[in-house]
């Protein structure tokens, strides 16, 4: 690689990756981009564009913007099981997720990620016995350890007011995932038309 953009393709055509190997050289890094769709039906996209390095052998900085679009319900099921739990098993098939960050720190070690997620009619619950849309927007946290090798994550949207069904929600919400499972806490209160909050603290 001496110069120019260097690009891998899909048999599609579409670009999964980029990079430009004339940064390296002159920033001591290099420019990255990313366009990928990680399962079939386009279930979730992922965009990517910064920079990453210098590097040395215990490190590899990482700096850019990640814009990920979801469709939870084209998701596999054994995928949703496994990852998501029992509580959002079915999500729907208009669900719909939009996170946009802005990520720093290393690829070796830890990346943080800040910005909003944006959701829609997400169906909450286990429909043989009912199940309540979920729609909103709030502010989050991810950080992920050691992303490049064996990546774990701790979600966390600490404070969010959506609508849940014909009321509101408000609290927050926290999900790690240590290599195996996948735990969750959402505390917060419900407030139904006509009713008085209901706090809730959901596992």
């Amino acid at each position: 690689m001496r110069s120019g953009t260097r690009r891998r393709t899909r048999a599609d055509g579409r670009a999964e990756f980029e990079c430009d190997p004339a940064r390296f050289r002159s920033r001591g890094g290099v420019s990255l981009s990313a366009d990928l769709d990680l399962f079939d039906e386009e279930a979730i996209h992922l965009q990517f564009d910064g920079e990453t390095g210098p590097f040395t052998p215990k490190s590899s900085p990482a700096k850019g913007k990640l814009i990920l679009d979801a469709r939870p319900g084209r998701l596999p099921e054994k995928f949703r099981r496994d990852y998501m739990g029992e509580f959002l098993a079915s999500p729907g098939g208009g669900s719909w997720a939009h996170l946009e960050t802005d990520v720093q720190g290393d690829l070796l070690g830890t990346l943080v990620a800040t910005g909003d997620l944006h959701i829609e009619d997400l169906q909450l619950g286990d429909p043989s016995v009912g199940q309540l849309p979920l729609s909103g927007e709030a502010p989050v946290l991810l950080t992920l350890i050691d992303p490049a090798a064996n990546p774990t994550y701790d979600f966390v949207m600490p404070d969010a007011s959506f609508r849940l069904g014909e009321g509101r929600w408000q609290g927050g919400l926290q999900v790690q995932f240590d290599g195996d499972r996948v735990r969750g806490e959402i505390p917060g209160c419900c407030e139904r038309r006509g009713h008085q909050p209901d706090a809730q603290r959901l596992q």
